[in-house]
């Protein structure tokens, strides 16, 4: 094998490192800049991760089921304290 196909050397990393303190590329990058191109750039985070559609369909239902389970077993926890005192 080649050293290209290895990957970079260390004066390689060295070399580009200095370029990207001197030119600093990251100054020059820009985001989007018409309107359609913002309002889809904004919906990259719905897209990919825990934003996605699926994802936030998911946490409403295990939202609205931990309300069902917590409430339930407040009302059956009441009903055997009431039972206790009550003497039944």
């Amino acid at each position: 094998m080649s050293n290209k196909t290895r990957g970079w050397t260390a004066e390689r990393r060295a070399k580009q490192a200095q370029t990207c303190h001197k030119t600093r590329p990251s100054d020059h990058s820009t985001g989007a800049k018409s309107r359609t191109g913002k309002r889809k750039s904004a919906q990259n985070a719905l897209k990919h991760g825990g934003f996605s559609r699926d994802m936030m369909c998911l946490k409403a239902l295990m939202r609205e089921q931990r309300k069902f389970l917590l409430n339930s077993a407040h009302v059956s926890y009441r009903k055997s304290v009431t039972k206790q005192v009550i003497g039944v």
